[in-house]
């Protein structure tokens, strides 16, 4: 996944606990899904912590087994490894505001990439490891590395994903921008 923002005026980011990109499993009360980061900090131990990536596996319905998404941070993004927002309701989201502020002048370009991998079964650190370490390309593009690491892949992995598209607000809704930490850009 590859985003690029061009500001049209000066904007401040100032130092939040969240904002950017944020995935929100399937939660109720009784979830006994977990998130845990590459330190093996699971929850609100992970909540804040820096690290290259973040899983997130739940419960499938009518299944005896989890589904996962684990988002990569990319290692040349600012501020990497970045650190996370985890709640309480298995949301995460990497957050670069945490860092600290932020400023992008008039006619300048944020770029951010991560990398989403899709499983059922049980936490697979190994194969997350190997999505991280695989290489990092443009959107859209593969190589004989890549084809390999794909075919090389247990049946239960459902996909690697370096390309989709997300939004983050009902501004990107509205066709008004997009929600970065509580300014429309």
């Amino acid at each position: 996944m590859h985003w690029t923002g061009t500001v049209r005026v000066d904007v401040t980011f100032p130092r939040y606990d969240y904002g950017g990109l944020f995935l929100r499993m399937p939660w109720k009360e009784e979830t006994c899904g977990t998130a845990i980061n590459e330190w093996g900090q699971q929850n609100h131990e992970a909540e804040g912590q820096s690290a290259r990536w973040v899983d997130v596996g739940v419960p499938i319905e009518d299944r005896d087994d989890c589904g996962h998404i684990a988002i990569l941070d990319h290692p040349h993004n600012d501020g990497h490894p970045v650190a996370w927002r985890v709640d309480g309701q298995l949301g995460v989201g990497p957050c670069r505001s945490r860092l600290g502020e932020w400023k992008l002048a008039k006619g300048e370009s944020a770029d951010m990439r991560y990398r989403l991998v899709v499983y059922t079964g049980g936490f697979e650190r190994d194969r997350i490891e190997q999505a991280w370490h695989a290489p990092w390309h443009g959107i859209g593009e593969t190589t004989p590395e890549d084809r390999t690491v794909q075919e090389h892949r247990p049946e239960h992995l459902v996909d690697v994903f370096e390309s989709c598209l997300l939004y983050t607000s009902d501004a990107a809704d509205e066709g008004l921008g997009v929600d970065l930490g509580g300014r429309r850009i």
